[in-house]
């Protein structure tokens, strides 16, 4: 079983139930967006431990721990989220090309930073999570529910939807966190940086595959 197995049969859950019923989108997101920070959080815990993937993947770690509990105890802190402090973290306990540090660096780390803040909204409806949504997701615009942010196209020349890019993002980097022994820091005459094109390329690969797929099943207006 694939660590990211659960995320991917709940996004094949809900898109299920979208199909019958739109309404259920903002559920959807905030069951699989929960889902996706605790798989990313799961994985730093265990490549820190030194266990590799179920695709045989560990990268690189400049700090060892014995277990999940040695790094919690290490850091002094029970509970880790995908936040600036962990991205630090991460830096630390792992050589500089890792899956991680590529996710927090990623071309569409603005976006999920974006959808945190929709997440908090549905999880709070708070005044301060409902300003940092306005702020983050909205850019200072009129208030929609987050619902309608969703099912808005993700840009105005992008057929897809939020959701779908949000989907999308989700596929593919919970990949890429389970291998990315192709695109390790070897020894190689590319260099880093082509490196780093060779993952986006893969990328992009893939999403013109999920793209074919799901395109018939998208929400945008």
């Amino acid at each position: 079983m694939s660590e990211n197995e659960d995320i991917l049969n709940e996004i094949d859950k809900w898109d299920k139930l979208l199909k019958s019923n739109n309404d259920f989108l903002e559920i959807a997101f905030f069951k699989i967006f929960v889902k996706f920070e605790n798989f990313i959080v799961e994985m730093i815990l265990q490549y820190a431990s030194g266990e590799a993937s179920s695709e045989n993947y560990l990268p690189i770690r400049r700090l060892d721990f014995d277990d999940p509990e040695h790094l919690k105890n290490t850091i002094d802190t029970k509970y880790l989220d995908v936040s600036d402090k962990t991205k630090s973290l991460v830096d630390q306990i792992f050589d500089n090309n890792n899956p991680f540090s590529f996710f927090f660096d990623c071309q569409e780390a603005t976006f999920f930073d974006s959808l945190r803040s929709v997440r908090n909204y549905i999880a709070h409806e708070s005044r301060e999570s409902k300003e940092k949504y306005r702020k983050k997701a909205l850019f200072n615009k009129a208030h929609i529910e987050p619902n309608a942010y969703l099912s808005k196209r993700y840009k105005a020349e992008d057929i897809t939807s939020n959701y779908t890019k949000f989907i999308e993002l989700v596929k593919s980097y919970s990949e890429l966190i389970i291998d990315m022994s192709s695109y390790e820091g070897k020894k190689s005459n590319d260099g880093a940086e082509n490196r780093k094109g060779k993952v986006n390329n893969s990328i992009n690969r893939k999403r013109k595959r999920y793209y074919s797929h799901i395109r018939k099943k998208d929400f945008s207006q």
